[in-house]
């Protein structure tokens, strides 16, 4: 493999440049991805119970505390909840795209 290299000449360096850091890359986003997934129906339960409990603000504080992008969805759309129904639907369909 390194007789590949070698044979390759100076133009190799660059191409093991860009691998090296193409592999960070990959490996920082499958970090990320790992650590802002969470468990969505144990997270569906405790919201459903929060709004039960303490109403929409024990939701929210819920959601405030969580990480990840279905609570900034469901964050989103809680705190437009008493805009009524079509502001809570435009509010997750943006906090969906970003």
């Amino acid at each position: 493999m390194v007789e590949y290299f070698v044979d390759g000449g100076a133009f190799m360096w660059p191409i093991l440049v860009l691998l090296i850091f193409g592999l960070m890359f990959a490996l920082e986003r499958f970090y990320s991805l790992m650590m802002s997934s969470i468990n969505s129906k144990k997270f569906f339960a405790e919201v459903r119970s929060a709004l039960d409990a303490s109403g929409v603000d024990g939701a929210l504080e819920l959601c405030n505390k969580t990480r990840g992008p279905v609570a900034e969805v469901f964050h989103a759309g809680l705190s437009r909840s008493h805009r009524g129904l079509g502001e809570v639907e435009k509010a997750i369909q943006n906090a969906g795209t970003v």
